[in-house]
Parts: C-alpha cells; structure tokens; sequence
C-alpha cells in the first residue's frame, strides 16, 4: 500500500502545491502514465507545510533548511502541469 501511495500521491501534491502558488484553478499530474486533471485544493499545501514544520522543529538550527529545500529539489515539474 506504502509503494502505491508513493508512486500517486506525491505527483499530486507537488502539482497541487505549484497550483496553490500561483492562484491556479486546476493542475494535471501523471498518476499512472496517464494526465489527470485535480482541482486545486488548499488543505494538502496546507498539511505538508505543517508536517515539513513539524519536523523542522526537531532538528538543530543548521538542519532545518534541508528538509524544505533538501539537497533534492523536487519540483511538481516532474511529475504534472497546472492550469
């Protein structure tokens, strides 16, 4: 279950975060190869800032800053398109 919620939920929500950023309506990820379009929704951006918070908290100061900007930047690019 683990494997599948990682292989579909994180092009949706990184395409809905780039949605959110701009004010986007709608967004299209690939979620099994094939385009899908989702409404954009604040409350995934919304949980995901609360849980990078939430861990950000339990690091040292200089730690921090990678789990938001992490040495892997991972952009909704490359996975969907938004609208």
């Amino acid at each position: 279950m683990l494997e599948e919620l990682n292989m579909t939920y994180p092009p949706y929500l990184l395409a809905n975060a780039d949605a959110q950023s701009v004010d986007a309506k709608a967004f299209h990820a690939n979620i099994y190869g094939e385009d899908v379009s989702f409404q954009s929704r604040p409350y995934p951006e919304r949980s995901r800032n609360m849980f990078i918070d939430s861990i950000q908290n339990t690091l040292l100061d200089e730690e921090a800053p990678a789990v938001r900007h992490g040495p892997v930047n991972i952009s909704a690019k490359q996975f969907g398109t938004f609208k």
